[in-house]
Order: structure tokens, then C-alpha cells, then sequence
């Protein structure tokens, strides 16, 4: 499969507890959406499993 982003591996959970989203003392990760501009802002952030139409929302508002 390809994508035409990069995608982030964090092995080691610390980009995971940057962002709060760990659990379990560090033990585990809570499923966290983040969205990442090309300048590197965040620009949509949340738990859980948020629904492909507001994730396609979140990103075609980039330009604005």
C-alpha cells in the first residue's frame, strides 16, 4: 500500500506521550488521530476513532 504522506513510526511511545496518548504508565498507546501540515503544525488532534468523513473535513481545510 502506498500513501502520499509520510507516516510516523514510534517505536519507542515517546511522540505518543507528547501528545498524551499514552496509558498504563506507558504500557500502551491510546488510538489518537493526528493530522500534521506540511509546515509541521498540528492541525486536528483526537482520541479515539474519529470518522473518515471528519478526518477528509480536517484536511481539506488546510488551505484555509
Amino acid at each position: 500500500m502506498s500513501f502520499g504522506f509520510p507516516l510516523l513510526s514510534d517505536e519507542g511511545r515517546k511522540v505518543a506521550a507528547q501528545y498524551d496518548a499514552v496509558k498504563l504508565g506507558g504500557l500502551a498507546v491510546k488510538r489518537t488521530v493526528v493530522i500534521v501540515d506540511a509546515e509541521g503544525r498540528i492541525r486536528y488532534i483526537k482520541a479515539g476513532m474519529p470518522p473518515d468523513s471528519e478526518l477528509l473535513e480536517a484536511i481539506r481545510g488546510f488551505g484555509s
